[in-house]
């Protein structure tokens, strides 16, 4: 039981912020996305059959750790396997970005177009780099 005149429970307030936190990081993101990742992955995150990776539907993002790493030490002449078909990973380094805008993108990739694997963090990022 609660004292007379405390604050009423916030079991729910916790997790709505963190919701809207992570809602306007990926609309932030979308237009990261577009700037600085739509031209090889596409706007529609279907990447280009056999040169650029779809993002759309990527198993791969689930690996958060991973998503961050590629981002921040791009990828050069690695392959990567994506829904059965080999890509040989050519990606530069987005390392000059600010940890907001890395976990603004990551976010975004990770929610959108069917994707669902939860947002980054701007700590996750900073603790990567």
């Amino acid at each position: 039981m609660e004292a007379p005149g405390a604050p009423a429970s916030q079991g729910t307030a916790a997790p709505a912020a963190e919701g809207e936190e992570a809602a306007a990081l990926a609309k932030e993101g979308e237009g990261l996305y577009a700037q600085h990742c739509a031209s090889c992955h596409q706007a529609n995150g279907q990447g280009l059959p056999g040169v650029f990776p779809p993002l759309a539907g990527n198993p791969n993002l689930k690996d958060k750790a991973y998503h961050i790493k590629v981002v921040l030490e791009g990828l050069q002449n690695q392959p990567i396997t994506v829904n059965g078909q080999t890509y040989q990973g050519v990606m530069p380094s987005f390392a000059q970005l600010s940890d907001r805008e890395i976990a603004a993108i990551l976010t975004y990739e990770r929610t959108a177009w069917g994707n669902d694997f939860g947002p980054v963090t701007e700590a996750e990022v900073k603790a990567a780099r």
